[in-house]
């Protein structure tokens, strides 16, 4: 495996070949809305303090789309173009932040696309949740450098592209504490049994993490009935990974550690938003873009179990773990392709560049 600065460079850029397929497609509909703000802002600053890319606090990534539409234009690749250099801005920062050895494997399987979170990278409305998970990660990279106003200020910046990241102020506390760790996912068990909002957002928090490691809530086809035997066990599938989740935080140590803190964490703020606010965030959608954060602690799971194993073993895991990621991202990016060309989309876009024109001449062209 690639070491060091330069083996995570490599890793970073090798990130960006299983995307490169859907980096010609056109917008889709909630990328028009998002580009449609931006365009108003343009004409009007005072629009980037209205609630559009998902709320109303998220101004890092309200400004860089608005910035690259006022230089490139409404121009597709340009925006997929930039949201795969944060994403591979991610991979780097996995393999410098933690490190030899299960550091550099970490960062392949989710160059990969391990977690099933292809959704998010390739969708330029999504550039909230790639800017955030960047600059966790640079946040806690600068911290283990000492370097902890730096540290501050990205924390800071990440919770302003997705509120969400503030809940990485857990994560070292969690990490440096297993084992209550593993008395919150014992909570979260307890919680199953306690009517209302607490059963609700455990069951949520535990589906997540079994939807990280089986993404089968949206298949075409033929494989549409495994889907639906996935969303039936899911909810019972997840108890297990919260047991098993559970006994690793109370026997394990270091990078273990870490990555099922980093797992738990960060499905945390997105369990909270369907549990709380239901006419927003219906209770049965789980969405496979919010998978990109905890997906680091997913590879990172992997990656550590990938260390134990002898040089033979690993070798054919390695194989079989990075075949199933790149697979899956094959198939999101191929069906986004196929949603792009449909009736619907093509109308969307149409109506959407003639209200674009009225606030944009370049979309005239």
């Amino acid at each position: 495996m690639l070491e060091g600065r330069r083996g995570a460079l490599a890793i970073a850029a090798l990130s960006l070949v299983p995307l490169l397929p859907a980096l010609g497609q056109p917008f889709t509909h909630d990328d028009l809305n998002s580009i449609y703000q931006a365009a108003v802002c343009l004409r009007n600053p005072a629009h980037l303090a209205d609630p559009w890319m998902g709320g109303l606090w998220r101004f890092v990534p309200k400004l860089l789309l608005v910035g690259l539409l006022g230089v490139a234009g409404p121009v597709s690749w340009v925006f997929r173009l930039h949201g795969y250099l944060w994403h591979a801005a991610s991979v780097y920062l996995i393999a410098r932040a933690f490190g030899r050895p299960a550091g550099p494997w970490a960062a392949a399987l989710f160059a990969a696309g391990l977690g099933w979170y292809a959704a998010a990278v390739i969708q330029v409305s999504n550039v909230t949740m790639l800017t955030a998970l960047a600059l966790l990660l640079a946040a806690w990279r600068a911290h283990q450098l000492g370097r902890n106003a730096l540290a501050a200020l990205s924390l800071t910046l990440a919770a302003l592209c997705h509120e969400a990241a503030w809940a990485g102020v857990l994560f070292l506390p969690l990490a440096r504490r297993p084992r209550v760790l593993a008395a919150v996912l014992l909570a979260f068990v307890v919680a199953l049994v306690v009517p209302g909002w607490p059963r609700t957002y455990a069951w949520t928090e535990m589906q997540y993490w079994f939807f990280a490691l089986l993404p089968l809530n949206a298949l075409p086809g033929a494989m549409a009935r495994a889907g639906e035997i996935a969303v039936a066990i899911r909810p019972w599938a997840g108890i297990g990974i919260c047991l098993g989740l559970a006994a690793l935080a109370w026997r394990a140590r270091g990078t273990w550690a870490l990555a099922a803190a980093w797992m738990v964490v960060f499905t945390l703020p997105f369990a909270a938003a369907i549990t709380f606010w239901p006419e927003v965030w219906p209770a049965h959608w789980l969405d496979r873009r919010y998978l990109y954060a905890p997906a680091v602690g997913v590879c990172l799971l992997a990656a550590t179990w990938l260390t134990t194993l002898g040089i033979a073993w690993r070798r054919w895991a390695v194989v079989a773990l990075i075949g199933w990621s790149l697979a899956w991202t094959g198939l999101r990016i191929w069906s986004a392709g196929q949603e792009a060309m449909s009736p619907s989309q093509v109308e969307a876009r149409a109506e959407w560049a003639r209200d674009m024109a009225a606030v944009d001449p370049r979309w005239r062209r």
